[in-house]
């Protein structure tokens, strides 16, 4: 069986096409004029990744992804480091464990997924990086800042279903048989 036919070598390049994913949502993330802008805000294109990848994926390869992304993430929003990275690896796990041992891993199950894991992560994110901090003016930059990021978050989200589901389609080994070779 030629190289390029083998479970194992499927396997890492679709790892490495997450990667390279993932490093190009970071660099439109980061990089100002590449994403429109909505209301003023832009998306956060890597938790899009990072939950479709947990989505597709077993446990433990969405959580190793999941703990990368999230150093990318805290990296890219100048937070503590360690920070995003607790939340996408949690969240990836929450995911993972629910597509592949309690709900089919459809359409309906991802819209229903992306959105629960999206206003937990909006939340957990503005009680510890706003409410803790007992800021003045948190109403008004919730509902005209943060609110509308994570919905533009959310929005994107769908993009990022499309093609990552696809590449895991097109890289997934055929059949069982296939698997046992590793």
């Amino acid at each position: 069986m030629p190289f390029y036919r083998r479970a194992s070598f499927r396997e890492a390049i679709k790892w490495v096409v997450y990667g390279l994913i993932l490093l190009l949502a970071y660099c439109l993330q980061t990089t100002k004029g590449l994403t429109v802008p909505i209301f003023g805000v832009r998306p956060l294109l890597m938790v899009g990744v990072v939950i479709c990848v947990a989505f597709f994926e077993q446990e433990v390869g969405a959580c190793v992804f999941a703990f990368f992304a999230g150093l990318l993430m805290d990296y890219a929003c100048n937070t503590l480091l360690g920070y995003f990275a607790l939340f996408f690896v949690l969240t990836s796990l929450a995911i993972s464990f629910l597509t592949h041992f309690l709900a089919l891993p459809n359409f309906t199950t991802f819209l229903a997924v992306s959105s629960v894991s999206l206003v937990l992560l909006c939340h957990a994110d503005f009680f510890f990086r706003f409410i803790l901090t007992e800021e003045e003016g948190l109403v008004p930059y919730y509902l005209h800042t943060f609110l509308p990021t994570w919905l533009y978050t959310g929005l994107t989200i769908l993009l990022f279903y499309f093609l990552l589901r696809f590449v895991f389609l097109r890289l997934q080994p055929q059949n069982e048989a296939e698997m046992t070779t590793i």
